[in-house]
């Protein structure tokens, strides 16, 4: 067996396992930060699909909620899509780029250009999205700041005139007023015309027209200074890498805005990209250090006849191969060399290289243990039954009757005899000659509504009426037991509501049939 390389390949064991463990421990940092990464696209997401589904950025999404949580059906919709899209797309696009990092281990260069479409798919998209949530929130928070601040609230409160002066419109009216008495003598033929109250009236209703128009010119320029103040006041608000950038560009703002907000969602997919391929790297190296490891393995216990460990080679323990060539085949009993430590040989419970521990043997005093003797086993056979059994069974009873003796008491009190049971005789009725048929009483020539006692029909309704949405009352008019839809729903079914309404009211039921015939007419 060749020892020259046992300590070389017991160094590289070392280092390739050292090696081996500083890319295990890269891949757990690189699958945290990856668990960041879909976290935060998560939350990217989420504000895009809520100005997108709900129409409200993140800052206004509670007051969203509970101003229209009445709406159940549009809101668990919404509610579902702003939570559910963003978990789908977050996921989606983690779990491509781990098949993508495992992908480039596995199969190496081949399917490049579908690994490049993916990415390039994933990056488009991540822009799109966070471009769109990151301006609404900007967009949002410069809202916020305007109204909040004291030159955004004096603009806000600034009230705009959209009346005109009163004092003409009682001229006009005093103006009518001769007019009418004028064209009233005119008819009488006491005055010749009525041309001067006519132009006056005239004239003062194209001066009330003109300043009309005067007042809405003046509010529409009041209107556009004030929505222009608050343009500028937004834009003071503005970030200033975006005031700068649109000045760079001779653009708005907005659009300044834009710029920096892709700008910033473009490193962040490069950098959550690059995690793909600082995956793929750990993967490769993994495979790479683990394969090795396997081939020294093999090589240290083929030159060794041991598997490695890490104290098999220490500074206090030599080989001694002086006295003996190399490439000496070992015995049957294990290696020809011994390994001593200052001048002592090495001694431990380790197994030697190459060396096969024997079997133990007895110290020289030792005897040989005197153990006793085990006890035969029972012979297999099958169960007795029979008799054997039944006088087991019956000395099992008498050792119980005989430990534990048992007294029967009879009751003293009297017990009832069999004619206390007798059948009982049937007493007639008195009036048995003058009463009718039961299939005679029941079919009385009275309704059964009149037959039945109202109060409890009354006392039905007046708890079904007063009863709970959800709750479970009784029909006062069948009797028949369903559950309240809400607190209008009184009787079980239309029919047993128009019958009991009505057999209280019998010019209810008139109208209805009144009804009815007007309608088939």
């Amino acid at each position: 067996m060749n020892l020259s390389n046992a300590y070389l390949l017991s160094q590289d064991l070392s280092e390739s396992a050292k090696k081996l463990q500083a890319h295990q421990h890269d891949l757990q940092g690189i699958k945290t930060s990856q668990a960041v990464f879909t976290l935060a696209t998560y939350f990217i997401y989420f504000s895009f699909t809520a100005v997108i589904f709900a129409g409200v950025t993140v800052w206004k999404l509670q007051s969203y909620i509970f101003d229209n949580y009445t709406n159940v059906i549009g809101m668990v919709w919404a509610l579902v899509t702003v939570f559910a899209v963003p978990l789908a797309l977050s996921l989606a696009k983690h779990f491509n780029y781990k098949a993508i990092a495992k992908n480039s281990v596995e199969r190496g260069h081949r399917g490049q250009l579908i690994i490049h479409a993916i990415i390039a798919l994933a990056l488009i998209s991540g822009l799109y999205y966070e471009a769109i949530s990151s301006s609404s929130n900007l967009q949002a928070k410069a809202f916020h700041s305007v109204e909040n601040s004291k030159a955004g609230e004096a603009i806000l409160n600034t009230t705009v005139n959209n009346s005109s002066s009163g004092a003409i419109a009682g001229l006009i009216a005093d103006a009518e007023y001769k007019l009418v008495s004028c064209k009233r003598l005119l008819a009488e033929g006491k005055t010749k015309d009525c041309n001067n109250s006519q132009a006056k009236v005239d004239s003062l209703k194209s001066q009330a027209q003109a300043e009309r128009e005067s007042v809405a010119s003046a509010n529409v320029a009041a209107i556009s200074a004030k929505q222009t103040a608050l343009d500028k006041e937004r834009d003071s608000h503005a970030l200033p890498a975006a005031k700068y950038a649109a000045e760079i560009t001779n653009m708005s703002n907005d659009a300044g805005t834009m710029i920096i907000v892709i700008i910033a969602a473009l490193f962040f997919e490069l950098i959550h990209i690059t995690t793909i391929f600082n995956e793929a790297r750990a993967l490769r190296g993994l495979d790479t250090y683990s394969a090795s490891l396997k081939m020294l393995n093999g090589e240290y216990f083929k030159a060794t006849g041991k598997t490695f460990d890490s104290g098999d080679f220490k500074d206090n323990r030599t080989i001694d191969l002086s006295d003996k060539p190399l490439n000496v085949p070992v015995d049957e009993h294990g290696a020809d060399f011994e390994v001593k430590t200052k001048g002592q040989p090495y001694k431990d419970n380790k197994t030697g290289f190459g060396f096969v521990p024997q079997t133990a043997k007895l110290f020289k005093w030792q005897d040989e243990p005197n153990l006793p003797a085990k006890p035969e086993k029972q012979g297999f056979g099958f169960i007795q039954s029979g008799q054997v059994a039944k006088d087991r069974e019956t000395s099992l009873l008498e050792e119980n009757r005989r430990k534990y003796a048992q007294e029967i008491i009879l009751p003293t009190n009297p017990r009832p005899t069999p004619s206390d049971y007798a059948p009982v005789a049937r007493k007639e009725s008195v009036h048995a000659s003058t009463e009718k048929p039961l299939h005679e009483r029941v079919g009385d020539s009275k309704p059964l509504h009149e037959r039945v006692d109202t109060r409890i029909n009354e006392a039905a309704y007046t708890q079904a009426a007063e009863a709970k949405a959800g709750t479970y009352v009784d029909c006062p008019q069948c009797g028949a037991n369903f559950r309240k839809a809400n607190k209008w729903h009184t009787f079980c079914k239309s029919t047993c509501k128009d019958d009991w309404h009505n057999a209280k009211d019998p010019t209810r039921l008139e109208a209805l049939k009144a009804k009815s015939r007007r309608r088939k007419a």
